[in-house]
């Protein structure tokens, strides 16, 4: 039974996300200000929403309930306030993630090389 609110995140919505993130300048505007509170915080996202030609283009945006749990998720001492500390530790495990899967992508190319060498040894050999 449905209590009228959506709770899923469609994947348009999730791109959205994904693109806030990556091309947003929320920690400038951190710095700039020191904080931002949740009404500040739901004023970008609605300027991102409005403004970034992606999203525009693809038709997808952050969704009210998104942006509250993007803020909750962000502000991770709960004091009602994103501060420079917050985002960038978000932002640098962000960064590690990503550099993290590009490494495993690489070594396991390196594991797939090595492993078609070895093959080929061992049908020259036979």
């Amino acid at each position: 039974m449905s209590d009228g609110h959506d709770n899923h995140v469609s994947l348009l919505q999730f791109m959205a996300f994904n693109e806030f993130m990556a091309n947003n300048h929320l920690a400038s505007r951190i710095q700039q200000y020191r904080y931002i509170d949740y009404d500040q915080f739901h004023q970008m996202c609605t300027e991102f929403n409005k403004e970034n030609l992606r999203c525009k283009e693809k038709k997808m945006s952050l969704s009210d309930n998104m942006i509250k749990g993007m803020f909750l998720l962000l502000d991770t001492d709960d004091s009602g306030e994103l501060e420079p500390e917050e985002i960038l530790g978000v932002l640098q495990d962000r960064m590690l993630f990503a550099q993290n899967r590009e490494q495993k992508m690489k070594d396991d190319m390196w594991a797939k090389v090595i492993g078609s060498i070895k093959a080929a040894r061992t049908f020259v050999t036979n």
